[in-house]
């Protein structure tokens, strides 16, 4: 498993408050106005305030809600719904994105990772694109943020030598895919990504162990089948919703 040491938390620290500085920075006026997405989703943000608890907007061409519940909840702390606490949400979402980016390499190259993590949370940090819509309140952003905490988790379980530990993080990783759902289209895509991973994984195993019931418990269709339940519960009222 990845060992972390000091310097790795002075990276991940300083590259996460240059990436906060970036974002934060005149967040609620640059950029300037408030464009008519920023306004539906001020609106619903305001009708989950006022006690309104909706699984899908259909306004404006149909959203997912979770970004409008976290713009509610930071709305909610700041007392206050304004261009810069609706704002607030996105740059949040942003500045996480920075520091999952540098954990999900520590995570998946573990040994002699440091400088590619490095690199990547610092290209988040840097990104155009990034910092864009971290000024921008659409829900787009928070789906960096998701899916680099769901990909790490899993990839840990996979690697995880705990049993108990190797659960909780299928699980984590599960409750993690299933909240991209709620969040934005491109999240239906993810689960796609698992089964492709997870046959990878089942290519690289010995044929010994492809079809063993010794070696079960670290089968990667196991770990496959506890992430897609958990998964699967955290979709399920949305897709009763639609049912």
């Amino acid at each position: 498993m990845m060992k972390w040491n000091r310097r790795d938390w002075y990276f991940l620290c300083a590259i996460t408050l240059l990436g906060a500085a970036l974002r934060l920075y005149k967040l609620g006026v640059v950029p300037p106005g408030f464009q008519f997405d920023e306004a539906f989703n001020a609106i619903d943000a305001q009708q989950v305030l006022a006690g309104n608890r909706p699984l899908f907007l259909p306004a404006n061409a149909g959203r997912e809600v979770l970004y409008t519940y976290w713009q509610a909840a930071i709305a909610w702390l700041a007392g206050d719904i304004t261009p810069y606490t609706l704002r607030l949400a996105s740059a949040l979402a942003g500045i996480l994105s920075v520091a999952a980016a540098y954990i999900l390499v520590r995570t998946l190259f573990q040994k002699e990772s440091r400088l590619l993590a490095i690199f990547t949370s610092l290209s988040v940090a840097l990104s155009l694109w990034n910092i864009h819509f971290s000024h921008f309140g659409i829900r787009v952003i928070m789906m960096p943020m998701l899916l680099s905490a769901a990909l790490g988790s899993y990839w840990a379980a996979a690697q995880s030598a705990r049993p108990m530990r190797r659960i909780g993080l299928y699980c984590l990783s599960g409750v993690l895919i299933g909240l991209t759902v709620w969040t934005h289209p491109t999240g239906r895509l993810v689960p796609f990504m698992l089964l492709c991973f997870t046959a990878w994984q089942i290519g690289h195993l010995p044929p010994s162990h492809r079809f063993s019931r010794q070696h079960l418990f670290a089968h990667p269709l196991t770990g496959l089948l506890i992430a897609g339940a958990a998964a699967f519960l955290v979709f399920l009222p949305l897709g009763l919703e639609f049912y």
